[in-house]
């Protein structure tokens, strides 16, 4: 475990709350995707690995400082709840999480892992919430599912407080053209557009779900997958900042003569120049950057 980890004030050892979490998902997830669908191990190791992805996060929030105070942290569309789990286990967060319906994989890892979670049914379109009431929102692969992404993004900038940021974690299109796909594992389905995928995923690949009344469903949900990280921050209004995580450290970038001399600098340079259409993880700022982020020059945006 990372010693960024280890200096946090926590309510359980990382590594007995990952054996804690993983049972109940395990078990809930055989219930939603049957093993004889050609997506099923892509997606159990999502479900499992949410607890990873959350600590990670943890960590880098914990380098930059946000959680050297006690912060408030919002989780929309948690899913099962790992990531918000994660948060949850530094004794100084306070954690909520919002889903459209109550979500059972998420109580039953309430249940057994009896951390502080407040779980809050309700729209992200029209969050229940007082005004700049989180330091932290997390939309953690939920954005490219949402139908109307700027009335989430409204919301989110209403609720955050001055200084506070939002991390959206989403697929960029480029990274998965020629890949199989997050979602559904099949290959250069990103090159489509959206209807096209929809009919490849339930009428040629025949991707189904379970229904919590035991029915089989058509699988495909995404609304829209993302090119850039401009095309998501349009849907947050207001004055911001808006940058990505790259998990690289590089020099300052290149000039021209440095680069003809040294390839691997330019290599960097390319590449840090493109993390706007490489992206996994964007971190948006409301009015402000707080000293400390670790980020580069930002995207102008608001």
């Amino acid at each position: 475990m990372w010693p960024e980890l280890e200096r946090l004030p926590i309510h359980m050892p990382w590594n007995e709350l990952r054996e804690r979490f993983v049972a109940p998902v395990r078990e809930a997830f055989a219930k939603w995707i049957t093993a004889d669908q050609g997506h099923y191990e892509d997606q159990l190791g999502f479900a499992v690995g949410r607890l990873d992805e959350g600590a990670g996060l943890v960590r880098l929030f914990a380098i930059t400082g946000a959680l050297s105070r006690p912060a408030d942290v919002l989780d929309i569309g948690s899913g099962n709840g790992g990531v918000a789990f994660a948060f949850a286990n530094c004794r100084t967060n306070r954690v909520r999480t919002l889903d459209i319906v109550p979500n059972p994989q998420l109580r039953e890892c309430r249940r057994e892992l009896n951390l502080p979670v407040e779980a809050v049914v309700g729209d992200g379109g029209a969050l229940p919430f007082a005004t700049d009431s989180f330091d932290i929102v997390l939309l953690f692969d939920v954005f490219e599912h949402l139908p109307h992404p700027s009335d989430v993004g409204r919301e989110v900038m209403r609720v955050l407080r001055p200084g506070g940021v939002c991390l959206v974690t989403t697929p960029a299109r480029f990274n998965w053209l020629f890949r199989p796909d997050p979602h559904y594992g099949i290959r250069g389905l990103l090159l489509f557009p959206n209807e096209v995928q929809r009919f490849i995923v339930n009428r040629l690949f025949r991707r189904r779900i379970r229904r919590s009344d035991g029915q089989l469903q058509d699988a495909y949900d995404v609304e829209h997958t993302y090119w850039s990280a401009a095309g998501i921050a349009k849907h947050f209004p207001g004055p911001k900042l808006v940058d990505v995580i790259y998990g690289r450290q590089f020099q300052p970038p290149a000039s021209l003569p440095e680069m003809w001399k040294e390839p691997s600098r330019a290599i960097d340079t390319l590449r840090l120049k493109l993390r706007f259409f490489q992206f996994e993880h964007l971190l948006i700022y409301k009015e402000m950057r707080p000293a400390g982020t670790l980020t580069f020059d930002p995207l102008p945006a608001g």
